[in-house]
């Protein structure tokens, strides 16, 4: 800075917090973790410091699948403390996803973690029957809260103002892992569909007497509904340019083809798998081949992703304020 370099410092362990290669030498600092996670059999997800560790139980040889969960954890706590690395046992979640609500404790140390209700997972709440509700309460008391002091601030800003803050503080959180919501009864998508109402509300200065629907048309807005649709579809594009990450989604995908010559071998389809239950309509790989195929010719044969954003949005806002 200003021409002055400070002098260099060997760092044997650990990354200097905030630094700019920061998130990138502490990936490379733990990727041992994940050859410890491998050897034990066991499927995992590493998010700079966060990492999860999930594999399916069947009760005929719970007990061996836990134990073996408990070995790896053992074998990343050990490395951590020969790394000069901490294990918060304290602040490991455990839950257990089931239609029925089960426990299970899980021993890491001298701690015994029983499983939870519901955990948060970079950002996202997940219930153990993952239906989203402590999700959708967290995030619209936060949303609520957000918009109460934007409420306040009304009179005295402007409405480029109120709407830049609108979709920095709100449309934003109402936007994060919103895929996750795809196919969920409509009363939990009304409850986040009252909040963009109000939203729209404050930023228009409309009357709680007045229809929301053309507010929400001249702002341009999507209703929760299609913000959803919007999310996979991207998703969707990503995965099928290669550019989608992670990259384990472009495995999911499947063209459909057909046993003969159709002309819906030209369309550019998504084979749709067979599912047994609502919960699987809700996986990745069926709701992209469900909004994908939905979509017409043009907006799947966009240019580019710039294009196909734009394609997109024109076909749900049709969709959204069809007369």
């Amino acid at each position: 800075m200003d021409n002055a370099t400070s002098s260099p410092k060997t760092l044997r362990f650990g990354v200097p917090q905030g630094s700019v290669l920061g998130p990138l030498l502490f990936t490379a600092y733990t990727t041992p973790i994940g050859d410890i996670i491998r050897k034990h059999g066991i499927n995992f997800h590493i998010y700079a410091d966060d990492t999860q560790l999930y594999l399916a139980l069947k009760p005929s040889n719970d007990s061996n699948e836990i134990c073996k969960l408990e070995a790896c954890i053992d074998d990343i706590k050990n490395w951590m403390n020969l790394n000069f690395l901490k294990l918060n046992d304290d602040k490991t979640e455990v839950i257990l996803i089931s239609r029925k609500s089960l426990s299970q404790a899980i021993k890491i140390g001298d701690s015994t973690i029983t499983s939870s209700h519901s955990v948060k997972n970079l950002g996202v709440y997940f219930d153990h029957d993952l239906k989203m509700k402590s999700h959708i309460s967290t995030i619209s008391k936060s949303l609520n809260f957000h918009l109460y002091n934007i409420g306040k601030l009304r009179p005295f800003i402007t409405s480029d103002i109120a709407k830049m803050l609108t979709n920095a503080f709100v449309l934003s959180k109402l936007d994060y892992c919103n895929s996750l919501l795809y196919q969920l009864p409509a009363s939990d998508i009304n409850r986040l569909q009252k909040i963009q109402n109000k939203a729209a509300r404050i930023v228009s200065l409309t009357k709680q007497s007045e229809h929301i629907t053309p507010v929400l048309q001249n702002l341009h807005w999507l209703p929760v509904y299609q913000r959803i649709h919007f999310k996979i579809g991207l998703l969707t594009f990503n995965c099928l340019n290669n550019s989608c990450s992670p990259q384990y989604l472009n495995e999911l995908l499947t063209p459909y083809k057909p046993f003969r010559n159709l002309r819906s071998a030209e369309k550019n389809l998504l084979h749709v798998p067979t599912v047994k239950t609502k919960m699987g309509e809700r996986a990745f790989v069926y709701a992209s081949a469900n909004v994908w195929n939905a979509l017409p010719s043009n907006v799947k044969n966009s240019a580019n992703v710039a294009v196909f954003k734009r394609n997109l949005k024109t076909e749900l806002f049709k969709r959204a304020f069809k007369p």
